[in-house]
C-alpha cells in the first residue's frame, strides 16, 4: 500500500471518527463509567446540596469541615469569625455534572445564632443538612451547648418548614422523609421527634476525650445517644489523630452532602469512637445499664415518649462526674469590656469615628432631654405656689388681726401693733428702750407706778 492511500485512510477514519463524536455530543448520548450505559445528558443535573454547621466557639467545627474537604491536610485552622462559605465538588461518573455541596460554617458562638436564617431558606430545605459539633474535652459543658444548638436550629427549621405548609405536598414529603429514617418496626417511632433535615452529632477533640475513666466515657456517650437518638440525628466522633475516626466521619459527611449510600459500620462502644446512623439505635439499647444515681422513669414515660426534665437528669448526672458547667462564650462576651476588647481586635477607622460621632451626638441629646425635665419640674411647682398665693393672704388677715387684739388686751398702752400696721423686726428693741429712756425723763411708766425720782418730787409739792 501506498503512503498516500494510507494517508487518506486515516484522514477519512479521522473525519468518521470526529463526526461520530459530534452526532453523540449533538445527540446528547455520552457514555457512562460504570457500564457504559446510554444516558442524555440534558436530562442529567448536578445535585447540590446545603449544609450548616453550628457548636459551641473553638469546638472543632472547621477542623470537621477540613477532614471532609480535604482529609490530607494538617494544619491549625484559623478561627471563624462569623459566617464562612465554601463549596465542595464530587463527580458521580466522567463526563457527567459534578454535584455541588455548599457549606456555610457559622463561627463566633452563641451571640451569632441569628445568622442561621441566611442558609436555612424555604427554597433549599429539602436539600439542607445541619451539623451541631460539641466539643468532648468539655464534658461538663456537653448538654448546655448541645441543647442550645439544637434548640435553635430545630426552632428555625420549624418555622421556615411552616411557611411551607402552603406549599402542596412540601410540607408533608419532608415530614415523610423524617420518618423514614425509622423503620415501620422501630420500637421507638413514635416517641422520637426527627427534624425533617437531616441532622448529624459530631463529637470533636476524642484524642482527649478517650483519656478519661471509664465510667465517665460511659455515661458521656449514653446521652449523646439518647439526645441523638430523640432528634433523629446520625452520631460520630472525631479524633485530630485518630484516622479510623476521620475516615468514618468524612464518609457520613459524604453519604448526606452528595446522597451517597450510607455507612454500614456502626459502633455503640463507649471505649471506641462512636459512629450510629439515625434510626439504628434505640432507647432500650442506650439504658440497658441506667447511670447510677438514676432510673429509667426519670428518661422515659410508661407508655413511651421522653420525659421532659430528662436533659435536666442527664446534666446532673455529668455535673457529678465533671463538676458543674462553665459559662459558655455567649456569657463571656457579656462581661464588662469584652466588647472593647472585641472592637480593638477589628478595628476600622472609618466606623469607629462614625461610632463616637453618633455616641457624642446621642449624649448632647440626653442632655437636651434632662434639662427640659428640669425646667418642666421648676415651672410646674412655680404654678403650684402661685395658686396656693390668695388662699394663704385671706387667712393672714385674720390672723393679724386677733394677735393684734390680744396683744393689746396683754399690753395696755404699748403701742403694739394694730391692723394693718407694720412692724419693723429689727428696730423693736430700739423702740422698746427709746420709750422707756422717755418714760422715766418724765416721771411715769405705762403701768402707773412710779420711779424713784417720781416719789421726791410728790413728797415736795409746790
Amino acid at each position: 500500500r501506498s503512503p498516500e492511500v494510507m494517508a487518506g485512510r486515516k484522514s477519512r477514519g479521522a473525519a468518521g471518527a470526529a463526526e461520530d463524536l459530534w452526532t453523540k455530543i449533538s445527540t446528547g448520548v455520552v457514555a457512562e463509567a460504570a457500564g457504559d450505559a446510554a444516558v442524555d445528558a440534558r436530562v442529567v443535573k448536578a445535585k447540590e446540596t446545603f449544609t450548616l454547621v453550628v457548636g459551641q466557639k473553638q469546638s472543632g467545627k472547621t477542623s470537621v469541615i477540613t477532614a471532609f474537604t480535604n482529609p490530607s491536610k494538617d494544619e491549625v485552622p484559623k478561627a471563624t469569625t462569623a459566617l464562612d462559605y465554601l463549596f465542595a465538588r464530587r463527580g458521580a461518573a466522567p463526563n457527567l455534572p459534578k454535584d455541588v455541596a455548599h457549606i456555610w460554617e457559622l463561627g463566633g458562638g452563641g451571640k451569632l445564632s441569628d445568622l442561621v436564617s441566611v442558609p436555612i431558606q424555604a427554597k433549599t430545605l429539602s436539600s439542607t443538612c445541619l451539623v451541631v459539633v460539641v466539643d468532648l474535652s468539655k464534658p461538663e459543658n456537653l448538654i448546655q451547648g448541645l441543647v442550645y444548638w439544637l434548640g435553635v436550629v430545630r426552632s428555625h427549621v420549624e418555622d421556615v418548614a411552616e411557611r411551607l405548609r402552603d406549599t402542596k405536598g412540601t410540607a408533608q414529603d419532608l415530614s415523610r422523609k423524617a420518618h423514614e429514617r425509622f423503620p415501620q418496626d422501630h420500637p421507638d417511632r413514635g416517641s422520637v421527634s426527627p427534624l425533617v433535615t437531616p441532622l448529624v452529632i459530631v463529637g470533636t477533640k476524642y484524642d482527649k476525650f478517650k483519656d478519661y475513666e471509664s465510667v465517665q466515657k460511659k455515661v458521656v456517650c449514653q446521652a449523646l445517644r439518647f439526645i441523638a437518638h430523640m432528634h433523629g440525628a446520625t452520631l460520630v466522633m472525631i479524633g485530630a489523630r485518630d484516622k479510623a475516626s476521620r475516615d468514618t466521619v468524612r464518609a457520613h459527611l459524604t453519604h448526606h452532602l452528595f446522597r451517597t449510600a450510607r455507612p454500614k459500620r456502626m459502633e455503640t462502644n463507649h471505649e471506641k469512637a462512636l459512629s450510629i446512623s439515625a434510626g439504628a439505635d434505640s432507647f432500650d439499647d442506650i439504658l440497658k445499664t441506667v447511670p447510677k444515681g438514676a432510673d429509667a422513669s426519670d428518661f422515659l414515660q410508661a407508655r413511651g415518649g421522653v420525659q421532659r426534665d430528662a436533659m435536666d437528669c442527664w446534666s446532673r448526672l455529668l455535673e457529678d462526674l465533671f463538676g458543674p458547667a462553665q459559662p459558655e462564650d455567649s456569657d463571656a462576651m457579656a462581661a464588662p469590656g469584652a466588647a472593647a476588647e472585641e472592637t480593638k481586635v477589628f478595628e476600622e477607622s472609618v466606623v469607629d469615628e462614625a461610632r463616637e460621632e453618633r455616641n457624642a451626638a446621642l449624649k448632647k441629646y440626653k442632655k437636651e432631654v434632662a434639662r427640659k425635665k428640669r425646667l418642666e419640674a421648676a415651672g410646674s411647682k412655680k404654678s403650684s405656689r402661685t395658686d396656693k398665693a390668695p388662699a394663704a393672704e385671706g387667712g393672714g388677715t385674720s390672723s393679724s388681726s386677733s394677735s393684734s387684739r390680744s396683744r393689746r388686751d396683754k399690753g395696755g398702752e404699748r403701742g403694739a401693733p394694730g391692723v394693718g400696721e407694720e412692724k419693723e423686726p429689727g428696730n423693736d428693741r430700739r423702740t422698746r428702750q427709746r420709750n422707756s429712756s422717755e418714760r422715766s425723763e418724765r416721771g411715769s411708766s405705762p403701768s402707773g407706778s412710779f420711779s424713784s425720782g417720781a416719789r421726791d418730787e410728790i413728797k415736795h409739792p409746790l
